[in-house]
This record gives structure tokens, sequence and C-alpha cells, in this order.
């Protein structure tokens, strides 16, 4: 085996860096271009959730506890898309690495190196695809999390709207 000294590994990562940011731009291109709603509504909790005192006005709950829903069945049906994109980068994939395989002679070792080397770009795009499908379902999983808690927030602010209606009727006796 070769000797690596710390530079070797330095320009590994560096090309593992640059490489890597293209793919996460294809990424999250992907995955922007899906989810742009449902994180305009995150962003906007996210906003009342940095103030001191994490006050949300009643209406805006609402308004968010409509919306995200919304956003919901919007980004499943983009997940859905993103699925048979995942599956068909996939099937390509399969189809050129199958296709080297019959292609080439020499030891199975031999054939599997050059297949895998014929499909490369075919295996990024479906880890392109594949990355960007766990993200867009990720996100899905997370905002209906949201979703659940803002709806506690208004459950609470509920009750405790009857309890103060019910305190005071009985203190002053209607």
């Amino acid at each position: 085996m070769k000797e690596m000294n710390i530079n070797d590994i330095n320009e590994l990562q560096s090309t593992v860096d640059e490489k890597g940011k293209l793919i996460n731009k294809m990424v999250n291109d992907i995955v922007d271009k899906c989810c742009s709603g449902l994180d305009s509504c995150i962003e906007e909790v996210e906003k009342e959730l940095t103030t001191p005192t994490f006050n949300i006005q009643d209406e805006r709950l609402y308004t968010l506890i409509a919306r995200i829903p919304i956003e919901l069945y919007y980004g499943s049906s983009q997940l859905e898309r993103q699925g048979i994109k995942e599956d068909l980068s996939k099937a390509i994939k399969t189809e050129k690495y199958n296709e080297a395989l019959q292609d080439t002679t020499g030891t199975v070792a031999l054939k599997t190196s050059i297949a895998e080397d014929y499909a490369q770009k075919e295996t990024i795009l479906h880890n392109i695809n594949s990355r960007a499908y766990r993200k867009i379902k990720s996100k899905l999983e997370y905002a209906y999390e949201l979703l659940q808690s803002l709806k506690k927030i208004q459950t609470a602010r509920t009750l405790d709207k009857e309890l103060t209606k019910q305190n005071n009727k009985i203190v002053g006796g209607y």
C-alpha cells in the first residue's frame, strides 16, 4: 500500500469538498423546488420562536395550522414524483452496469470494477435523487411534528381561555 502523507489526504478532501458542493447544490435545488412553501411556513414559526417571549398571535397560529397541511399535501405529491425519479435513476444505473458486465471479459473482480466505472455517472445521479427523496421526506416528517406542536399550543390556549371564562363566571357570579 502506498504511504500517504497529510498533504495527500488534504488534497483528496479538497476534491471531495469540491465535488460535494456540486452534488449538494443539485440535491438542494431539487428539494427547494419541492418544499419552498413548506420551508416558508417553518421559517415563519422559527421567526416567532426566536422572539424573547414566544407569543404567537392566535390568528397567526390558526393560519399556520391551516396552511401547513396544505403544504404537506403538495409536498407529499412532490415526494412521490421524486420517488419515481429515484426509481428511474436506479433502473438506468443498473441497466448501464449490467451492459458493462455483459460486454466485458475477464475475472469477476475485473468485470465488476469495469462495470462500476462504466456506470459511475448513473450512480451519482441515482445518489442525488435518493438523497433528495430522503431530504424531502424528512422535511415532511418534521413539518408534521411541528403541526402537532402548534395544535397542542392551540389546545392549551383554548383550555386556558375556557378556564379563565369559567373562573370569571364563578368569581363574578354569572
